[in-house]
């Protein structure tokens, strides 16, 4: 457990990382996928493709994938199965437009001065009412005050004079899939409602660059890299998860100008694996701000502040459940290998 220090407190335990795209060759990917074909994507219709589904079926080497502006949500989940290739990725245009795991929570009934509705999928999901994430209470294990679920945990009860409109349920498993592919760019991209990952990234793949994206309100984390993955994120916000960004198993990854806020459970997590961060702001998770785990860290202007309380206040699932809420912004290992300086850490007991 590391204590806080002054921006200028250097850590030297490790060697600077250099292991993924530079700049300039990221530029000339994304600027030689003009030689491919733009596929128009609007599930409104009067454009080539309107799903996802078969945009990336029919993508190759050089395409643009754009999203027409204004046209989600889309409902589906968007996973491009072929690689691109050096000079010539895949480009996924998002236009800011909304890729979920959420479906409308339909079917209420009156029971008595309350609503209630069958659920479409087992439990633990996620819930959101008016686009709010509908947390559950760690001591009651209830959505606040707003709902219960019923004994067997098939049914959504709403407590008196909440309404029954726009409530939505996870029902799908991941939303950005990205497994065993290379050279792809995902730009200004909106991804939400998975039971599991956000943006889930697994196998063997390299050159994968994220750039101004969001993973939000799923039920384990907004981004996650796994396994032998090598990827970028440049402009990321990751929020109202169980947990934000958690990366592991060999994979590596550099980041900068990262807002990880507001999950349940553990903000930044980096277990078994390499990262290279830059401007990246954690704050106001519910169990952790920043954990470190044999990993090789490298960071520059990283900022750990931990939130106005010291309990758990919500129920996790999966990688998180169960565990206790750490009393320092940032906590690491002896194992761990760290160079870079010393994040700014706001709170704690070691404050």
């Amino acid at each position: 457990m590391l204590s806080p220090g002054n921006d200028d407190e250097r850590l030297n335990f490790g060697v600077p990382l250099v292991f993924i795209l530079s700049s300039s060759e990221e530029e000339s990917e994304a600027s030689s996928s003009a030689a491919g074909r733009v596929l128009e994507v609007d599930r409104r219709g009067g454009a080539e493709f309107a799903s996802l589904r078969e945009a990336a079926k029919a993508s190759g080497p050089g395409d643009v994938i754009r999203i027409a502006p204004g046209s989600g949500p889309y409902r589906e989940v968007l996973e491009i199965t072929n690689s691109g290739r050096a000079g010539a990725p895949i480009v996924v245009e998002g236009n800011g437009e909304l890729v979920t795991g959420f479906e409308p929570l339909e079917g209420f009934r009156k029971s008595g001065d309350a609503y209630v509705c069958d659920l479409p999928v087992e439990f633990p999901f996620v819930l959101t009412h008016k686009g709010e994430r509908v947390a559950q209470d760690a001591e009651t294990k209830q959505f606040g005050e707003l709902a219960k679920l019923s004994e067997d945990q098939r049914q959504l009860q709403l407590l008196p004079g909440v309404s029954p409109e726009s409530w939505e349920i996870s029902t799908r498993t991941y939303v950005v899939k990205v497994w065993n592919v290379s050279h792809h760019i995902y730009r200004d991209l909106r991804a939400s409602g998975a039971q599991n990952d956000a943006f889930n990234l697994h196998g063997v793949g390299e050159h994968l660059v994220f750039e101004n994206v969001e993973g939000f309100h799923s039920l384990d984390e907004g981004f996650s890299a796994h396994d032998d993955i090598s990827c970028e994120v440049h402009g990321g916000e990751f929020y109202g998860n169980d947990n934000g960004l958690v990366n592991i198993a060999d994979s590596k990854m550099v980041a900068s100008n990262l807002e990880i806020r507001g999950n349940l459970g553990w903000g930044l997590y980096l277990l078994d694996c390499e990262a290279v961060l830059d401007d990246v702001l954690v704050e106001e998770n519910g169990l952790a701000q920043i954990m470190v785990a044999n990993s090789v860290v490298e960071w520059n202007h990283v900022t750990a502040v931990m939130p106005s309380w010291n309990d758990r206040r919500w129920v996790t699932y999966n990688e998180s459940s169960g565990k206790e809420p750490a009393k320092a912004p940032l906590v690491t290992d002896r194992r761990s290998q760290v160079s870079g300086t010393l994040p700014k850490l706001v709170g704690g007991s070691d404050e």
